[in-house]
């Protein structure tokens, strides 16, 4: 009883979440992949686009929501969560959630968001030339 409170209500609900969140949207996404229809290819990258700023969000509320005293509750919300947006239902968490608050914002803001990415693009591309004339640098210096 006490291991079982631990999983939902304590750190083990992150082991937990991992296991809910990732083997069978993963095995699904393979089967996508292998087959010859784009719907359900469709459907999983949704899924994992509303995932991923689940996790983002998380970070921060994590942070938040952790000094709380309902703490496992939030903890247990989160698995509803993850459970929701993989639920094969009609009202389905990663439609709904993609549909009526991802595509509006990410349509409203693109021609920003390309801007940054570029931006960030370039910004790595120069991060990792400049490493790596340092790393020739120190090993001519050192030969």
């Amino acid at each position: 009883m006490m291991s079982a409170a631990w999983v939902l209500l304590g750190h083990g609900s992150n082991i937990l979440r991992v296991l809910i969140a990732f083997p069978y949207p993963t095995y699904r996404s393979l089967k996508a992949i292998l087959s010859d229809t784009k719907e359900d290819d469709i459907a999983c990258l949704r899924y994992w686009v509303v995932f991923a700023l689940f996790c983002c969000a998380e970070v921060v509320l994590d942070i938040v929501l952790g000094l709380m005293p309902l703490f496992g509750l939030y903890s247990s919300l989160k698995l509803i969560m993850i459970l929701w947006l993989m639920a094969p239902i009609p009202l389905n968490g990663t439609d709904l959630v993609f549909h009526k608050v991802i595509l509006p914002l990410f349509q409203e803001h693109e021609s920003k968001l390309d801007e940054l990415a570029e931006l960030t693009n370039l910004q790595a591309n120069k991060l990792i030339n400049n490493s790596r004339a340092t790393a020739e640098d120190a090993l001519k210096k050192t030969f």
